[in-house]
């Protein structure tokens, strides 16, 4: 079956992060059916949060992130994601700037 629906253009995803210039100012940049896909330059130390009824899935695009726990920590290099489960509070961190995409839902 063909679709009705028009085809989309065709995104760079290190051109939406140009205008971008504040840290950790999320920017929406795409919608699907159930999800957004979101990017945030990341420098420093971000608060202590929980995202109680959504899962986030962090992807690095370029630097590296580290994702505190209360209990543990991981360290996200160029390429690698990691999921934070809905419910757990985490705090990320980046000692260079690193440009992050974000997957959550709407």
């Amino acid at each position: 079956m063909k679709s009705t629906q028009p085809l989309g253009a065709v995104t760079n995803i290190l051109n939406e992060f140009i205008p971008l210039t504040e840290m950790w100012s999320p920017k929406v940049i795409s919608e699907t059916s159930d999800c957004q896909l979101v990017i945030v330059r990341a420098k420093d130390d971000f608060i202590w949060h929980t995202h109680e009824d959504e899962d986030k899935t962090f992807l690095v695009i370029e630097g590296e992130l580290k994702i505190d726990f209360r209990d543990s920590s991981v360290r996200l290099k160029q390429g690698e994601f990691f999921v934070i489960p809905r419910g757990v509070e985490s705090k990320p961190s980046a000692a260079e700037e690193t440009k992050l995409l974000i997957i959550a839902p709407k």
